[in-house]
């Protein structure tokens, strides 16, 4: 199940264990809405393995400079904790696929 997170302490409790893809995102932007399907289908195929976690740039925007987030959709994969890698736009499934397979 993706998570929504709305709070800079919902996300510190998110990242601390496991494997984490965070999805910066925005209502009103296009791209990011072509994700979420794409992302709902990584969440079931990975389900156990991973954690989905979506953050509403104009709703925390403190995380979001946090962690340079400029352009959207980001996505920022993280383990245990730390950042390991970062996706910045659309990306289709079978590329995520092998991004998640390549950091985790």
């Amino acid at each position: 199940m993706i998570t929504h997170i709305n709070t800079a302490e919902e996300f510190k409790d998110f990242i601390k264990d496991g494997l984490v893809i965070i999805d910066f995102f925005a209502t009103w932007c296009g791209p990011c809405r072509m994700l979420t399907p794409v992302l709902e289908d990584i969440d079931q195929e990975y389900e156990g393995k991973l954690k989905i976690g979506k953050i509403d740039v104009d709703s925390l925007s403190d995380i979001a400079q946090m962690y340079n987030v400029f352009s959207i959709p980001t996505l920022l994969f993280i383990k245990n904790g730390e950042l390991k890698a970062t996706q910045v736009g659309y990306i289709p499934q079978n590329s995520l696929k092998r991004l998640i397979d390549k950091n985790f």
